[in-house]
């Protein structure tokens, strides 16, 4: 007899089937012999382990395997499930912006869909250690001021999130001179 159709079946006991290894194999992965609408149980990947039908596995899921919140709410994506919470901070790690500070990896899943989000939550609660940084980001801005109708004063910022360059280039009647800072 399947296990599973013992406890989730509403019939009889006389009514269920009597299998042998290989037909309970077969049950359980191909379902009905004869073609008919059962189609097996389906299979937990992360456990290995079959669930009765489609409903039981789902609710497994949600009740021992991990989603990701922010990919579900931004991204759209849902029924993408992770093993467990490592794996979960792992995808948090690679795919979006987790807080490193010893107190909030204590926390759990303190992450955020963006570094400026992540820098705001950094500097609302005085991180000690920068957040790794998952992408280079180089902007360049600059800023031209006039003074008068001959002197210009031009100032480039180059922002990396973890520093800020800021070059002070100052051009008088011809003569560039220029300050790194």
């Amino acid at each position: 007899m399947c296990d599973l159709c013992v406890e989730n079946r509403k019939v009889f006991a006389q009514e269920l089937e009597i299998f042998t290894k290989a037909e309970l194999k077969q049950h359980e992965v191909d379902g009905d012999r004869d073609g008919g609408p059962f189609k097996g149980h389906p299979l937990c990947e992360f456990c290995n382990k079959r669930m009765f039908d489609d409903n039981a596995l789902w609710a497994h899921l949600r009740r021992q395997h991990f989603t990701c919140h922010i990919c579900e709410n931004q991204r759209q994506i849902s029924n993408e499930f992770y093993a467990n919470s490592s794996d979960l901070e792992a995808h948090f790690r690679n795919k979006h912006h987790l807080c490193e500070e010893e107190e909030c990896l204590a926390n759990k899943y303190i992450v955020f869909p963006s570094d400026v989000e992540l820098r705001a939550h950094c500097a609302s609660v005085s991180c000690i250690t920068k957040a790794p940084r998952t992408e280079s980001r180089n902007h360049c801005i600059r800023f031209r001021f006039f003074e008068g109708t001959n002197h210009c004063i031009r100032f480039h910022f180059f922002v990396d999130t973890s520093q800020v360059s800021l070059t002070r280039t100052t051009a008088w009647h011809g003569m560039t001179c220029s300050a790194q800072t």
